[in-house]
């Protein structure tokens, strides 16, 4: 069994589902309505560096050792909590990055009601499923509402060195969301990176190093918009201004002018940037990207420099299709997990009990959710 999964989201972070690549991380919450990813970077440490070294350790270390030889055990230990110990005792802490929030237009449904007045009715979620697969080191979280299955995919990927989100929305429903990024207070400033991300950023204490963490958004356009100038390749059309009698052919100039041109699509996907917020509205597919970075091992780094670096790996990472990102993911991820293989239940051992009939008659592990078979 490689894949954990559960049929609700979660509650607490505990619940929650890691992602990293061994210098980003995400615990993904999976909710319906507001989705929230608590992000980490490696060098998140509180305040500059210092020396903690204990000056009188070397003095007193041969003084120790004879009060152990001597069985005085109790002013050993009193002389090595004062001499051998840190100064100061206590270090930097280290600190979380921060916390992505997506918020998702509420999924509902138009009706007509008795009167003839056209009314919104929310739609029921079904199906709801979340997971981490160990295989491939990718979270998802899908569901159902009305005709569509709202599907989401997480991966940290360690070539792109970013976190990716991708979405995707089957059915007659559309995806519709802004993007936040928080770190309670924090942090400097936003600002805005480009027309489809957004930067957060700040410092980490007196000496400490500069942080900045984006994020930016690609919609997958499917349909292109219908061309809409003169078609002069018509069979009928006739047009040689080079000729001595130059002329057009009336009838297919008099179609041209009054004929309408090709309706572009309305309803087609849209990045915007609102406040401190990405907005994407009625897409099909989109690919959310994430970085952070800090100046922590390269100390001269601005904080413009820092977001400029990050805006510029996240724009290569778009540039390819959500397909090669992952495959590029999964092929560097596997080569580190696949060299070991642990099975811990051949599926002849009896389980508990669930609801599913199904799951009943094929008591395999992945007939039961996660948090079914840790009760």
């Amino acid at each position: 069994m490689s894949e954990l999964f559960y049929t609700s989201p979660a509650s607490i972070w505990e619940e929650a589902l890691p992602i990293g690549n061994g210098r980003l991380g995400a615990m993904i919450f999976g909710g319906v309505e507001m989705e929230h990813l608590q992000v980490n970077e490696e060098t998140m440490w509180y305040g500059g560096e210092v020396n903690r070294l204990n000056p009188d350790a070397r003095e007193h270390l041969e003084e120790v050792r004879e009060l152990l030889k001597n069985g005085e055990i109790s002013k050993a230990q009193q002389l090595l909590s004062m001499t051998f110990t840190a100064c100061p005792n206590s270090a930097h802490p280290y600190q979380t990055l921060g916390d992505v929030n997506i918020y998702f237009d509420p999924l509902e449904q138009e009706i007509v009601d008795d009167k003839n007045q056209l009314q919104k009715r929310k739609l029921e979620i079904k199906d709801y499923q979340r997971g981490l697969d160990l295989e491939t080191a990718t979270s998802f979280v899908q569901f159902r509402a009305g005709d569509t299955m709202y599907r989401r995919e997480y991966f940290a990927s360690r070539p792109g060195d970013a976190i990716v989100v991708h979405m995707t929305a089957e059915g007659s429903g559309t995806l519709n969301f802004s993007v936040q990024l928080g770190r309670d207070k924090y942090f400097d400033g936003l600002s805005r990176e480009d027309n489809n991300g957004i930067s957060l950023y700040g410092n980490l204490g007196q000496g400490g190093s500069r942080f900045a963490m984006t994020m930016k958004a690609s919609c997958a356009n499917d349909e292109k918009a219908p061309d809409a100038s003169l078609n002069l390749k018509a069979p009928d059309a006739s047009l040689n201004l080079k000729a001595p009698n130059a002329c057009i052919n009336s009838e297919v100039l008099h179609d041209c002018i009054n004929s309408k041109a090709p309706e572009t699509r309305a309803e087609s996907p849209q990045i915007k940037l609102l406040g401190e917020y990405l907005v994407v509205s009625r897409a099909k597919e989109v690919t959310l990207v994430f970085g952070a970075k800090t100046s922590f091992w390269e100390k001269d780094l601005t904080t413009q420099k820092l977001q400029q670096q990050l805006s510029a790996s996240l724009n290569r990472l778009l540039q390819k299709s959500y397909e090669d990102s992952k495959e590029q993911h999964i092929t560097d991820y596997q080569s580190l997990y696949k060299r070991v293989e642990l099975q811990l239940w051949q599926g002849n051992g009896d389980a508990d009990t669930v609801d599913n009939e199904s799951a009943q008659e094929n008591r395999t592990p992945l007939n039961f959710p996660t948090n079914q078979r840790l009760e």
